[in-house]
């Protein structure tokens, strides 16, 4: 009887133990899980807008957009290749990381939203992917913001050449866009358009150190611009590949 009562014990401390291995592997899993979960959102809250990285993470697959009205912001470096020709490869992406996390700092600070770089190139909008009916002048002023002097460290200013004088070309446009993520390993936020095409053509058409902008956005920052301290100077009609004659403007400050 002794020995049954004994052997009794011993299964049930067996199905205990048992039980114990199970609880502690089910946590072990969760625990992981949930680190891989934490990380995964972290890599899309670092490579995508955050209003896109949070509809991924609860549960969007396929996210594509259309914006009726959006401003586009296009941004390039003048003279960078021969600028950068004789700097070591570290200086160049040291120059064009501090660059762009200046530009990145001015985005978050008018509500506006990087979308990409390209060489020396800077892509940003404002009005997606979060839509706001006073796109044209937040972007107007992280315009003005970028065109204001900007002093270079030295670590970078030493290996660029003498005299050098650091300008950047900006154009904008406002119009109808789609945005949506492309991938699917690499994941990636970027828009599409005609009114990509124009802002991208008012930047290589523009002037060093200028902001030169379409008649659209020009009309949409009067309509909402509000008491911007800017002036609209017209610049003329302009005959543009793919784009036939037209009417733009260097937005300017103004000097009441």
């Amino acid at each position: 009887m002794k020995e049954e009562v004994q052997s009794e014990e011993a299964k049930k401390k067996a199905i205990q133990v048992e039980q114990q291995r199970q609880i502690a592997e089910m946590e072990k899993r969760t625990a992981a899980e949930r680190a891989r979960a934490k990380a995964t959102e972290e890599l899309l809250h670092k490579t995508l807008p955050p209003s896109i990285a949070d509809r991924m993470i609860s549960g969007e697959r396929q996210i594509a957009d259309r914006f009726d009205s959006a401003s586009i912001l296009f941004a390039d470096v003048v003279g960078f290749t021969p600028m950068t020709a004789q700097m070591p490869a570290s200086a160049v992406l040291e120059f064009m990381n501090f660059v762009f996390a200046h530009f990145d700092a001015i985005a978050a600070k008018h509500g506006c939203e990087r979308i990409k770089t390209i060489g020396d190139g800077y892509m940003a909008a404002c009005g997606a992917p979060i839509e706001c009916a006073d796109h044209a002048e937040r972007i107007a002023r992280m315009a003005m913001e970028m065109l204001e002097d900007v002093a270079l460290p030295e670590s970078i200013t030493e290996h660029l050449p003498p005299n050098t004088e650091f300008e950047i070309r900006i154009g904008l446009h406002t119009g109808s866009i789609t945005g949506g993520v492309i991938g699917t390993g690499k994941l990636a936020y970027d828009i599409y358009g005609d009114a990509v095409n124009t802002a991208s053509r008012m930047e290589s058409h523009g002037e060093a150190g200028k902001i030169h902008v379409s008649e659209e956005f020009a009309e949409e920052l009067r309509r909402s611009g509000g008491e911007l301290p800017i002036t609209l100077e017209e610049r003329g009609e302009l005959t543009i590949k793919g784009k036939g004659t037209l009417r733009t403007y260097f937005l300017n400050p103004s000097t009441k």
